[in-house]
């Protein structure tokens, strides 16, 4: 009986984020800036808000850039308090999470650099999605350009869930 209840909560466990990237009702929502850059890099964040969050899970990023650059994407950095962006609703509602622009994070868990050329716009999808944890303001992703002089638009999708 034991072994069977034990089987059940670790399917429940392992079968939670499956049940938000399948459900209907959860909410999808962007990011989007687009932004001129002088030696500069540019930074989107997308933040868990202090408390009563929602599981978000990043779907994909896009970035373009007219120079060719690096991106780098990672997670869980100290928490953004730069500009804040209105996402756009996808779907419907009003999101939990917060995105950030020219943000203000700390470098976070390196995920990936992706190398971006010029005037192609780059796709980074995560097929299983990622998912951030509603357990405050550090659970957050960004995604960060290289310090560049250049055009750059960036677009983070996103869902939330229960």
């Amino acid at each position: 009986m034991l072994k069977h209840f034990m089987t059940a909560i670790l399917a429940a466990v392992l079968l939670l984020p499956a049940s938000i990237a399948q459900d209907p009702n959860t909410k999808r929502f962007a990011a989007f800036k687009a932004t001129s850059l002088a030696g500069a890099a540019e930074v989107i964040t997308i933040q868990q808000p202090a408390s009563d969050g929602k599981i978000i899970r990043i779907e994909a990023v896009e970035i373009w850039s007219d120079v060719a650059c690096t991106a780098t994407l990672e997670r869980d950095g100290t928490a953004a308090t730069g500009t804040a962006i209105t996402p756009s609703v996808i779907t419907y509602g009003s999101p939990s999470g917060n995105a950030f622009h020219t943000s203000d994070v700390g470098v976070g868990t390196v995920i990936t650099i992706k190398e971006i050329s010029a005037n192609v716009i780059t796709p980074v999808p995560f097929p299983g999605g990622l998912y951030l944890a509603p357990t405050g303001t550090a659970s957050n992703f960004t995604v960060r350009t290289s310090s560049i002089t250049a055009d750059v638009k960036i677009t983070v999708v996103w869902r939330e869930g229960r």
